[in-house]
């Protein structure tokens, strides 16, 4: 979980849907995905890279540009050779159909569709984990690589949270900021934007500089190539412009590759034994094709396959390395055959000589005419960058046109005008100077590449990056908070026997009740006393031989689609009468499982309790509390609070319209704890008194990171620590919705002092202010 340090910004996390279906296409491509999983290479690290504005048309220039003029094949590029499918990328946006960079990468960083200008954050504004933030929730190092201002669009919707692109200073300061597990984010930060991390470079959000506080913090800053190349540091901050960087062919030698940018990250990143994430962007691919300047787009492809092929070359050499490279969206209308002077009704053919006699872009040239003046000489500048294969064949009123652009003292009539003589000569069309709407290549190589084949969608990516991090998972033996509950059962002799087995992860079932460790320890004697049967009772370990033991709790696979999720009615009837249901949702944290009739029927009379968790909650529905009918049940992560140590839900079990609140038998409920505990007896689970508008106590105890309380009622849940001033935060807070009825409020609500027994005052007020928006199944501040 991201905490930010001083402030009150905290994480929706997304995660995977299911285990059993990912994205638009995956009833086609995960059933070949999951017979291939036990001969597949574990996956240890996961290199992203996006092409920004890099659509087929662009991907076919490259491959005209790359081809053999002495073959008659045009021969493939190194993209072509791990093409898998395509994607389509539109937005959630009430007034553009047509996705921008923000909307675009967020989706293929935290899995959902937002607005444009959106940086990790829905349609709501609430802000969601991305993949980069689950690596290193996992241990792994983690880098952003990009040619545009490491704070641009995509980037940031890797490495921070804004409703706003533009707030360009604030994403910056969400990379220091915003912390995983106590630490930063981002190992490795290569590209341009000083502007926006040192006040002398041009940052203006405030006085700080995110340079020397990224330094204090053990990164080493470093500004041009020879830095780079000769640091040894795995912690990197590296901006090589004030902006952007200049395009690949305008670069001087003080400033790296997009491919030399690659291969540092990636030799500091491996050292991590844990693996790690990067994301790679090609960033000016989309500048050059929003200014219709093909040489600067070609210019920009070839940067960016240098890189791609950098990647490919360690994930060949690793094997234990996926590679996914796609776009976020095409731009500029780009066709290869255009109208032109001389074929006013198109013109069948695209000529690459032209584009490659440029050593500059036009953009570089016009910048140097334009610095001359109105007096510049512009044929010997033209001359200069323009190889005389092809300036001789520009007619004398394409170079009148840029001199008379010069007298005018217009840099951006120069730049048109030079542009127009290539795009012209090289019969090269624009549509548009902004994006375009049509599908966009996926490429991939790697252990589980065909994970992203055929027609999926962009937030496809984040969703089975999601799941192959939780498959994937490498064990943190440090970390393991599984083992600490084997002191508690001294009378089990068999664990010291077999010091490997704690860190066996092949039992799913079990870590729902971490207090009975004993099935792993001896397997091969599942009958015998020391390895009681019993997980849901972990209340009477002395017991192990009870030859009437309950069943353990089965798992059973459950459908999630828009947030909707199902279970099979035959898997369910495969569960054994007295026991209890897993429903994992995983990733998922709004979810509203739908359970008919005849499975509710099913489940209670066979005495079936529901057992339902994601990666923040568990929580324990005995079935005397599952209402007769078709029933919904709804987990809702809400708008965290400043000051929870725990993500917000609300939880609610709906018969047909009607919304239940109190029940009969006690529900065990589980918070993950995410934030920094100072006293680990004062953390408590808290519920929401909609009535009185504050937060109660609703008690138990916290242990290895998680809180464990019994429960009588659903309504909003939260963790806090009694010594925490919650009360500081009700100005900013409002009250939180209702359903129908209200909430019924539990007897340990009544007295908190009286509980406690501690005699002292407990600030505990906390509120919130919510808009309850059904068709979204999500509260929106």
């Amino acid at each position: 979980m991201v905490v930010k340090r001083g402030f009150t910004k905290k994480l929706v996390t997304l995660g995977v849907l299911s285990s059993l279906v990912i994205g638009s296409f995956a009833g086609l491509n995960q059933e070949s995905a999951k017979a291939n999983t036990a001969e597949t290479p574990e996956i240890k690290n996961v290199i992203f890279l996006i092409g920004d504005g890099m659509g087929p048309s662009t991907v076919t220039a490259h491959r005209y540009m790359m081809d053999n003029p002495d073959t008659k094949q045009v021969e493939l590029t190194e993209f072509d050779k791990y093409l898998v499918g395509m994607q389509t990328t539109y937005p959630d946006d009430p007034s553009q159909n047509i996705t921008d960079s923000a909307s675009a990468a967020t989706a293929m960083a935290s899995g959902i569709k937002t607005y444009n200008n959106a940086i990790g954050m829905d349609a709501d504004k609430n802000p969601y984990e991305t993949v980069l933030e689950q690596a290193k929730e996992d241990g792994k190092a983690t880098g952003l690589v990009a040619t545009s201002e490491v704070t641009h669009a995509t980037p940031a919707s890797y490495g921070a949270h804004d409703e706003s692109r533009k707030n360009m200073d604030a994403i910056a300061n969400d990379y220091f900021d915003e912390l995983v597990n106590g630490n930063h984010k981002i190992d490795v930060i290569l590209g341009g934007g000083s502007k926006n991390f040192v006040p002398e470079d041009g940052r203006k959000i405030d006085d700080r500089n995110l340079a020397e506080e990224f330094q204090k913090k053990g990164y080493s800053y470093v500004t041009n190539k020879d830095e780079l190349m000769s640091d040894e540091n795995e912690q990197v901050l590296g901006l090589f412009a004030t902006g952007g960087l200049p395009k690949m062919i305008d670069r001087d030698e003080s400033i790296p590759s997009l491919e030399e940018m690659t291969s540092s990250a990636i030799e500091r990143l491996s050292k991590d034994e844990q693996g790690f994430f990067l994301m790679i962007e090609g960033s000016q691919i989309d500048w050059a094709e929003h200014d219709n300047d093909v040489v600067g787009t070609m210019s920009e492809m070839n940067d960016f396959e240098q890189a791609f092929k950098a990647a490919i070359e360690f994930a060949k050499n690793d094997e234990h390395t996926l590679v996914v490279t796609t776009a976020d969206h095409a731009t500029g209308g780009l066709s290869l055959g255009a109208n032109t002077k001389a074929q006013p009704n198109g013109d069948y053919n695209f000529h690459v000589n032209p584009i490659q006699a440029f050593s500059k872009t036009p953009d570089y040239i016009a910048a140097e005419i334009y610095a001359a003046g109105a007096g510049a000489d512009v044929v010997g500048i033209m001359q200069k960058h323009i190889d005389s294969s092809f300036y001789n064949q520009i007619t004398s009123e394409e170079i009148q046109a840029v001199k008379d652009a010069a007298a005018l003292n217009d840099g951006v009539a120069i730049d048109n005008a030079i542009e127009a003589i290539v795009n012209d000569h090289s019969v090269t069309g624009w549509t548009t100077g902004g994006h375009t709407g049509e599908d966009v290549p996926v490429y991939a190589f790697g252990p589980q590449k065909d994970r992203f084949a055929g027609l999926i969608d962009n937030t496809d990516q984040a969703k089975i990056i999601f799941q192959l991090l939780e498959e994937n998972k490498m064990p943190e033996t440090p970390e393991t908070p599984e083992t600490p509950e084997v002191p508690e059962n001294p009378e089990t002799p068999e664990v010291p026997e077999n010091p490997e087995t704690p860190e066996n992860p092949e039992t799913p079932e079990v870590p729902e009740n971490p207090e009975t460790p004993e099935t792993p320890e001896t397997p091969e004697t599942p009958e015998t006393p020391e390895t009681p049967e019993t997980p849901e009772t972990p209340e009477n370990p002395e017991t192990p031989g009870d030859e009437t033991e309950q069943p353990k709790p089965q798992e059973v696979k459950v459908t999630i689609k828009d947030g909707k999720a199902t279970i099979d009615t035959e898997d369910l009837k495969a569960v054994k009468e007295g026991s209890t249901v897993i429903v994992d949702f995983k990733g998922e944290h709004y979810v509203e499982l739908s359970l008919s009739k005849e499975q509710i029927k099913w489940l209670k009379e066979k005495n079936i309790d529901l057992h339902l968790k994601n990666k923040d909650v568990k929580v324990n529905v005995p079935f005397e509390n599952l209402p007769d009918g078709d029933v919904k049940i709804k987990v809702e992560r809400m708008k965290n609070i400043d000051d929870a140590l725990s993500a917000v839900y609300d939880f609610t079990i709906m018969a047909g319209d009607k919304a239940v609140h109190q029940f009969k038998e006690k529900m065990t409920l589980e918070f993950n704890v995410t934030g920094e505990v100072e006293k680990e007896e004062d953390v408590k689970l808290f519920y929401y008194n909609e009535e009185d508008k504050k937060w109660e106590l609703v008690g138990g105890a916290y242990k290895n990171g998680v809180v464990t309380a019994d429960t009588d009622h659903f309504s909003s849940f939260a963790v806090f620590e009694l010594e925490m001033d919650n009360a500081k935060d009700v100005d900013k807070l409002k009250k939180l919705p209702a359903t129908e009825g209200g909430y019924g409020l539990p007897q340990t609500a009544t007295n908190v002092f009286n509980l406690l027994g501690l005699g002292m005052a407990v600030l505990l007020a906390a509120g919130a202010i919510f808009f309850y928006q059904r068709r979204k199944a999500k509260l929106n501040a």
